[in-house]
C-alpha cells in the first residue's frame, strides 16, 4: 500500500512538472496621459505611488499620484503648463511622509514635503547639485554634495556641514590625505548610514559611515579600480557598493559594516533597489539588471520600451514600475498566461511571488 501511495505521488509530481505555466511576468503600460518627462517614481505599496517630473527640466514641474497601480493618475502638485522647474528626487519614510526637490534656477532647490501623502508644501531648501539625500524622520535629513555632507534637524530649513570628504590612502607606498567627492548615500536604519565617493583616490573608493544618524562620520579608503557610484545596505552590517560605469562596473559586498569587502560577479546597472533580502533591480536606460539571490549574482535583460527609462521603483518582488520620457510608465506584475494588453512586454518572473494576489485584473 505504501509503495502504491509513493508511486501515485511520483506520478502526480511528474504530471505537474509537464503542465504548462499558469502565470507569466510582464511589463504593461500605465502611462500618464500627458507629454511630461518623468525623473523619478516611488511606490510605497504595490498600488500607491508618486511620479515627479515636468514638461522639461525647466518648466511644467508637477507631482502625480496613483492609488490603483497606475490605472489612473492625478496631479497633486504643480502644473505642467507652468514655467516652474521640474520636480524630482522622491523620498519617503512611510506611506504618508515624503519629500521631493524642485529646481529654482539658482544654487538651491525647493524641498517639497508631504505629511499626509496628498498635499505638498515648500518646507525648506536643498542644494541644486546634491548627489543624493535621505530623511530618517520628519525633521532629520542628510544630503551629500561635492565634498561635504549636510545635516538638518528642522526639515530642511537650515543645514550644517558635518563632514568633508578627506581620507587617508596609501599611494606608491606613501600615506596621503586626499580630497574626494560624494556620489550616493543610504541609511538602512535611522542611526546607521553609509556614503560613498569618487575622485582623488588612486586605486580605491572611500566609504564613510555614521552610527549617530549623520552627526559624525568616519571614512576609510577601500581598494578598487574605479570610483564608487552607488551604495545599498540591507541592515547595519550587510550591503553593497557599486563602482565604475553601470554597464561595466563591479560590485563589492560587505558583511561587517564596511570593514572588509569582497568582489562579486557581474555589474547590476545604475542605482540598486531591493524589494527584500533576495530580489533586487538596477536599470540602465532600457536594460534591467536583476538578482534573486540577494545580490551575489545578477542577470541582465534589455527591453524595448517606447521611451528612455529615467527611474524605477520596486515595492515588492512581484510589482515594479519604470518611468521616463513622454509620460511613460510601465508596470511589472504577474498575470495569468492568457492575459494580454496592448503594449505588453514579456519579463522575467521573480521567484516566490504570491500568485493568489495577482489573479485579479487591475
Amino acid at each position: 500500500m505504501a509503495r502504491c501511495i509513493l508511486l501515485l505521488a511520483a506520478l502526480s509530481w511528474a504530471f505537474g512538472q509537464n503542465q504548462p505555466p499558469r502565470y507569466k511576468a510582464i511589463f504593461e503600460p500605465v502611462n500618464v496621459k500627458a507629454d511630461v518627462k518623468l525623473f523619478d517614481v516611488h511606490f510605497v505599496s504595490d498600488e500607491v505611488g508618486w511620479l515627479a517630473g515636468g514638461r522639461s527640466e525647466l518648466a511644467g514641474g508637477a507631482i502625480f499620484y496613483t492609488e490603483d497601480g497606475g490605472k489612473s493618475w492625478t496631479t497633486q502638485f504643480g502644473d505642467i503648463q507652468s514655467s516652474d522647474h521640474a520636480t524630482g528626487m522622491l523620498r519617503f519614510i512611510d506611506p504618508h511622509t515624503g519629500w521631493a526637490a524642485q529646481g529654482t534656477g539658482g544654487g538651491t532647490s525647493w524641498l517639497l514635503h508631504t505629511s499626509d501623502g496628498r498635499t505638498w508644501n515648500q518646507t525648506g531648501t536643498i542644494p541644486t547639485h546634491a548627489a543624493d539625500y535621505a530623511f530618517t524622520s520628519r525633521t532629520h535629513g542628510i544630503y551629500v554634495e561635492g565634498d561635504h555632507i549636510g545635516l538638518t534637524n528642522d526639515g530642511g530649513q537650515h543645514w550644517q556641514t558635518v563632514a568633508t570628504c578627506i581620507v587617508e590612502a596609501e599611494v606608491n607606498g606613501l600615506t596621503q590625505r586626499i580630497h574626494c567627492g560624494y556620489t550616493a548615500l543610504h541609511f538602512p536604519t535611522p542611526s546607521v548610514g553609509y556614503a560613498v565617493t569618487k575622485g582623488g583616490i588612486n586605486g580605491a573608493f572611500a566609504l564613510f559611515k555614521t552610527d549617530d544618524g549623520g552627526a559624525t562620520w568616519r571614512g576609510a579608503a577601500i581598494p578598487a579600480d574605479k570610483d564608487a557610484q552607488d551604495v545599498f545596505f540591507f541592515d547595519a552590517n550587510v550591503g553593497y557598493v557599486r563602482t565604475g560605469f553601470p554597464d561595466a562596473g563591479r560590485l563589492f559586498r560587505t558583511t561587517d559594516g564596511g570593514r572588509t569587502f569582497t568582489g562579486t560577479a557581474g555589474s547590476p546597472g545604475d542605482r540598486m533597489k531591493f524589494a527584500d533580502a533576495s530580489v533586487g533591480w538596477a536599470f540602465h536606460y532600457g536594460k534591467l539588471g536583476y538578482t534573486t539571490t540577494g545580490g551575489d549574482r545578477w542577470t541582465s535583460r534589455s527591453f524595448n520600451f517606447p521611451a528612455t527609462v529615467h527611474a524605477f521603483s520596486l515595492p515588492s518582488r512581484h510589482r515594479g514600475y519604470v518611468a521616463g520620457e513622454h509620460g511613460m510608465v510601465y508596470r511589472y506584475r504577474i498575470v495569468p498566461v492568457e492575459y494580454s494588453v496592448q503594449g505588453m512586454i514579456d519579463a522575467p518572473a521573480m521567484p516566490g511571488y504570491d500568485r493568489s494576489s495577482e489573479t485579479k485584473s487591475h
